[in-house]
C-alpha cells in the first residue's frame, strides 16, 4: 500500500523510461486493493508498445529515418524511452490504439510498434550512411 499510488507509479514509471530501471519492470496498481505491484520475473509475456503523450507519438518520421538508415536500433528507442515494453497486468490498465475505447487521441498512451510502424519490423538497409 501507498498513501499516493499515482505518483508513485508515475515515478517508477519514468525511471524506467530513462534507463533507471530494467526495461522488462512492470509497475501497475489495484485500485480495489489501494496496492501498487511492482514485477520483474522472468517468464511473463511483455510486448513493445510506443509511447504517446498528449496525442503525440514519441517515435517520429525522423526517428523511423534514422532506423531506415541504420543510424538507430530497436534497442535505442527503449533507451531512450520512445517504447517501452508492459506485461499483461500493465497493459490492461494502459489505453492503447486501436484498441482503446476513448476515440479521443488525447487518451490514447501507446501505440502499437507493429501496426503502426511497419518499417521497425522489415529488413534494414545496410548501405546506407548516418
Amino acid at each position: 500500500m501507498h498513501r499516493d499510488a499515482r505518483r508513485l507509479v508515475h515515478l517508477l514509471r519514468s525511471m524506467r523510461r530513462k534507463g533507471r530501471l530494467g526495461e522488462f519492470v512492470s509497475v501497475h496498481t489495484n485500485e480495489k486493493q489501494l496496492t501498487v505491484s511492482i514485477s520483474c520475473d522472468s517468464g511473463r509475456v511483455c510486448r513493445p508498445l510506443i509511447i504517446v503523450e498528449k496525442g503525440v507519438s514519441r517515435v517520429t518520421q525522423e526517428h523511423i529515418q534514422q532506423v531506415v538508415d541504420n543510424c538507430r536500433t530497436f534497442m535505442d528507442f527503449v533507451k531512450e524511452g520512445l517504447i517501452e515494453y508492459l506485461d499483461v497486468n500493465e497493459e490492461n490498465k494502459k489505453k492503447s490504439h486501436p484498441y482503446s475505447s476513448s476515440k479521443n487521441p488525447l487518451h490514447i498512451e501507446y501505440l502499437d510498434v507493429y501496426e503502426e510502424n511497419d518499417i521497425l519490423k522489415s529488413p534494414l538497409n545496410s548501405s546506407s550512411v548516418c
